[in-house]
């Protein structure tokens, strides 16, 4: 079974190599981010939520839960994710190895977790001042999602 899907986006056709579920996390005035390292696919020291591709047999929930206990450390059950309004997104994101990759998220907000934060083999979790945002090296769409997504609380 092919996951490459063709989309419109500002009406043109687009085909995304990849979809993908993130997680928005508020505590204060902050938002968790993940910082990409040296083992991500992304480039070095780049901010984004914490994110992944689905899986086979996975739904769009289940695999924002696991990403987040992935990147993060964190732990969320599906029903604690909150949909908002456009948290689809679609950005064209360039890896390490030179390819741009056009890839799609869809983006829920976190109203319940527990844990404690803990690095991962790609990322290091950080909790960043939403004032700050635009002093950070952000991947596409971040800061429009987190900015949508806050809307809700």
């Amino acid at each position: 079974m092919c996951s490459t899907r063709v989309i419109l986006v500002n009406k043109k056709f687009m085909k995304t190599d990849k979809d993908g579920a993130a997680v928005l996390i508020f505590k204060d005035n902050q938002v968790l981010l993940v910082k990409h390292g040296p083992k991500a696919h992304h480039v070095n020291n780049v901010y984004g939520l914490p994110c992944g591709t689905i899986e086979p047999g996975e739904n769009i929930k289940a695999t924002a839960v696991r990403e987040l206990k992935e990147e993060t450390g964190l732990i969320t059950k599906e029903d604690d994710l909150a949909v908002f309004p456009n948290n689809y997104f679609v950005s064209q994101i360039k890896y390490k190895d030179g390819i741009l990759r056009t890839m799609s998220m869809t983006v829920f907000v976190c109203t319940k977790y527990s844990g404690i934060l803990q690095n991962s083999q790609e990322t290091i979790p950080e909790w960043v001042d939403i004032s700050r945002l635009d002093k950070l090296d952000l991947l596409p769409n971040v800061t429009e999602a987190i900015t949508l997504g806050g809307k809700i609380l």
